[in-house]
């Protein structure tokens, strides 16, 4: 289609004056910098019309030098994508000047964005020609200088002894320790967000041959080297495979990484079963109540005239077994327990055997009356 163009132009161009360029830049031709002799030859411009571009060759040989940082000047990210794609696994910096047709932000801010981009890269600007001339000072008022202490003192340490109520805490029976529910579903939530990076890695490694060097790592598509194309294709699969939407804009801007990818395919994809259940509440836990011993009987002691202090002290044992045994109900209520409370005052009246009372010393041992 071109090939009739280039013998008009080359004879066009015979009668034009070339002069040698005072600024050096790669010809697309060769992919080298340019000579004077290419550049004010008639031959050399006519090929321009039929030679392919050499765009990575001509990358290459403008970021061999140290502390380059290409600018593409011109509207959209084309030449960006492509000159990451062509230095692929290097640290070379690439900044868009322009924004797309799509205008979404102002002209200048787009502008100042690139430059201060730029700057932080190590380039130096024209201030001057920016704040069109020399930059001017602002006089602030000024203020008198007080000097405040701001010196944090140490804590003191108590190293007296320790208190009771420590002591009794720290001798305290320790209950069953329960993990906690946000550690539970923060691990959960680090193994959805692998699974759904794996599954990401696959689709590349399908669709490339080759599988990304890192799942977890914040760089961004483009810079691993996978042009508009490819990711439209991975769209596709996302799409076809985890049936969830998303196109290949989203890939190139708010989900450009395989984590921020990850972490909206996570929210979109249903949660497996195993995955929903491990999200669960966890149930409270529940403490097995041993039944507690059935208070022994209690027993009415009749004695004749004389046994007064015999009575008295086995009221006293059954007071303090009654206090017993209703203090452990209500530790087993508190730790959740389910066994029911019985009162030992339930308990039915039976008999004190002569055999079963101890005798006492320096008092004969009398036989005692079963209670009607």
């Amino acid at each position: 289609m071109v090939e009739p163009v280039v013998e008009p132009l080359r004879r066009c161009l015979r009668g034009v004056a070339l002069s040698a360029p005072r600024i050096p830049y790669v010809s697309c031709v060769t992919g080298e910098w340019i000579r004077p002799e290419q550049a004010t030859s008639p031959d050399y411009w006519a090929r321009h019309a039929r030679e392919p571009v050499r765009f990575a060759d001509g990358i290459a040989t403008a970021s061999a030098s140290e502390n380059t940082i290409l600018v593409e000047v011109g509207p959209g990210t084309a030449l960006s994508t492509l000159a990451t794609q062509a230095i692929r696994g290097r640290k070379v910096p690439v900044v868009s000047s322009m924004q797309d047709a799509a205008r979404e932000r102002d002209d200048r801010d787009c502008l100042l964005e690139a430059l201060g981009r730029a700057w932080t890269y190590g380039a130096l600007p024209d201030w001057a020609a920016l704040h069109d001339g020399s930059p001017k000072r602002v006089s602030l008022p000024t203020y008198p200088f007080e000097r405040a202490r701001h010196w944090i003192a140490a804590p003191k340490i108590d190293r007296g002894p320790v208190s009771a109520a420590v002591a009794a805490a720290a001798n305290a029976p320790q209950l069953p320790t329960i993990q906690d529910e946000s550690v539970m579903n923060q691990n959960s939530v680090n193994d959805r967000l692998s699974e759904v990076g794996a599954a990401i890695a696959a689709i590349f490694e399908d669709l490339s041959g080759e599988r990304p060097a890192a799942t977890d790592a914040q760089t961004s598509f483009l810079e691993m080297g996978y042009d508009s194309l490819f990711l439209t294709q991975v769209a596709q699969k996302i799409q076809s495979q985890m049936k969830v939407k998303i196109t290949f804009r989203q890939l190139l801007g708010e989900f450009s990484t395989i984590p921020a990818l990850a972490a909206f395919l996570a929210e979109k994809l249903p949660l497996p079963a195993a995955t929903a259940a491990a999200r669960a509440p966890a149930a409270a836990p529940t403490f097995a109540a041993a039944a507690a011993p059935a208070p022994p009987p209690a027993t009415a002691v009749h004695a004749g005239a004389g046994d007064s202090g015999m009575e008295s002290l086995f009221r006293d044992q059954l007071q303090a077994m009654s206090q017993l045994i209703n203090r452990q109900f209500e530790i087993l209520q508190s730790v959740g327990g389910t066994t029911p409370v019985v009162s030992p005052a339930a308990a039915s009246t039976s008999v004190v055997s002569p055999a079963a009372a101890s005798p006492v010393t320096g008092t004969p041992a009398r036989a005692l009356r079963t209670a009607t």
